[in-house]
C-alpha cells in the first residue's frame, strides 16, 4: 500500500505552489520515489442561464494554449472566501450578472495526476443584469443559446474539459438539455 512519508512546498507563488512527496510503496515493498504534484486555490465554475434562455461566457486570450478560449465564468476561491462567495464575484466581475440563488452541481479533481485542488462546478437559472462590463482585464463578456454552445462544442471552439464537465453535470442533473 503506498504511503506518503514526507510531503514539502518546493516552490510557490502566488498562482500555485509545487509540493514535493515521498511515497513508498509505489514500485515496490521497499522502495521509495519522489513525485510532485501542483496546488493552486481551488476553481469554481458556473453554469448561468437568463431568463430567456441565454448563457453567459467569456471569451479571453489564455497564454497558456497562445490562442483565444471561450469559457464559463470560472476563477479561484480567495483566501478567506467560500467557493459561493467566490462564484458571485467571478459571474458579476466577468458578466455583469448578479446570481440570485446558486446551486452547487459537484465537486471534481481537475487534474487527479498532477493537481490536489478542486473545481467547484455551480448552476443558476435565477441570474439578473447587474452592470455592463466591457472588456475587463482581457474578458469579453458574449451571450449563447444553448444550441449556440452546442454549435461551438461541435466546432471544437468550446473545449476547455472542466467547462464541458460542468455542462455534463449539469445535463445529468436535469438542469439544461442539448436534445430538446
Amino acid at each position: 500500500m503506498p504511503n506518503i512519508i514526507n510531503k514539502h512546498i518546493e516552490f510557490s507563488t502566488p498562482w500555485f505552489k509545487l509540493i514535493k512527496k515521498t511515497v513508498t510503496g509505489m514500485s515496490g515493498a521497499n522502495t521509495s520515489e519522489e513525485y510532485y504534484s501542483i496546488l493552486p486555490d481551488d476553481y469554481v465554475s458556473i453554469l448561468a442561464v437568463t431568463r430567456d434562455l441565454k448563457v453567459p461566457l467569456v471569451r479571453q486570450y489564455r497564454p497558456a494554449i497562445e490562442d483565444y478560449s471561450i469559457e464559463l465564468p470560472s476563477g479561484h476561491v480567495d483566501q478567506n472566501e467560500t467557493p459561493e462567495q467566490a462564484i458571485k464575484r467571478e459571474l458579476l466581475e466577468e458578466t455583469g450578472y448578479m446570481a440570485l440563488e446558486i446551486e452547487l452541481l459537484g465537486t471534481l479533481s481537475p487534474d487527479t495526476g498532477r493537481k490536489s485542488n478542486r473545481l467547484w462546478c455551480f448552476f443558476s437559472s435565477k441570474i439578473e443584469k447587474h452592470a455592463e462590463v466591457g472588456d475587463n482585464e482581457g474578458i469579453i463578456p458574449e451571450l449563447y443559446s444553448l444550441s449556440g454552445i452546442r454549435s461551438l462544442m461541435d466546432k471544437g471552439s468550446f473545449d476547455h474539459a472542466l467547462n464541458l464537465a460542468v455542462f455534463t453535470l449539469a445535463e445529468l442533473k436535469g438542469k439544461i438539455s442539448f436534445t430538446k
